[in-house]
């Protein structure tokens, strides 16, 4: 019976040897699997305040620059405003095609209350000559087809000026309008009380009409010279 205690006993401690063996193995996988997850959680841990330390760095860069465009002042904002506008101009006008254009005339409230035409200067040719008392003005459409000019029944000089030689106005004012033929129109200036000598005819706007239409003022630049 005693050795057969023994061999039961013996039986008993090896199943609760390598039952210990088993417990203290899971132990020992479960500590290993615990490590893994700690050094995972720590690297995504680490990579993660990486990740946030650049975006706050990114952040403030963003930041720094939208600071530095407020502190842009009005007058570099407009004068950047100027070269866009200007630069296009200049260029149209080097090349030769510069063009008139319809703008709207607004009363100091803002209301629009009339239309002019700006910018006409190439498409108006002028000459001038003396005929009696009187500076006879030929104003001809260069493009008679297209408007405003496709519209005007009457044609007047809106604003003139008479310059001597040294560049001083001895007369200036309007002259009435008249009818529009073949595309000119034939206007005439007083020229009573201005000495003989020579003179700059410039005019800076023309007006057109047409009828139950408002009148429109047509504006440019024109000069011709002429002596009396």
């Amino acid at each position: 019976m005693s050795s057969s205690k023994d061999l039961l006993e013996q039986r008993l401690e090896k199943e609760y040897a390598e039952a210990l063996d088993a417990m203290r193995f899971t132990d020992a996988q479960k500590a290993r699997m615990a490590e893994r997850i700690a050094a995972e959680a720590s690297q995504n841990l680490a990579r993660k305040r990486v990740a946030r330390a650049n975006d706050s760095r990114k952040a403030a860069s963003m930041n720094a620059r939208t600071r530095s465009l407020f502190r842009i002042s009005p007058a570099a904002v407009a004068a950047a405003l100027a070269i866009c506008v200007i630069l296009p101009v200049a260029a149209l006008a080097a090349s030769g095609n510069l063009k008139g254009f319809f703008e709207d005339v607004t009363s100091p409230g803002g209301a629009v209350v009339g239309t002019s035409y700006e910018q006409a200067t190439d498409e108006i040719d002028v000459s001038a000559s003396v005929e009696g008392a009187q500076l006879i003005v030929t104003a001809a459409f260069v493009d008679p087809k297209m408007p405003p000019y496709s519209e005007s029944e009457r044609f007047g000089i809106a604003e003139f000026q008479i310059l001597d030689a040294g560049g001083n106005a001895v007369a200036k004012g309007s002259a009435e309008s008249v009818e529009v033929s073949d595309g000119q129109a034939v206007i005439g200036i007083s020229l009573d009380g201005i000495a003989p000598g020579s003179y700059t005819l410039a005019v800076s706007s023309f007006v057109s009409e047409k009828k139950a239409d408002q009148p429109l003022i047509i504006s440019g630049n024109w000069r011709c010279d002429f002596s009396l």
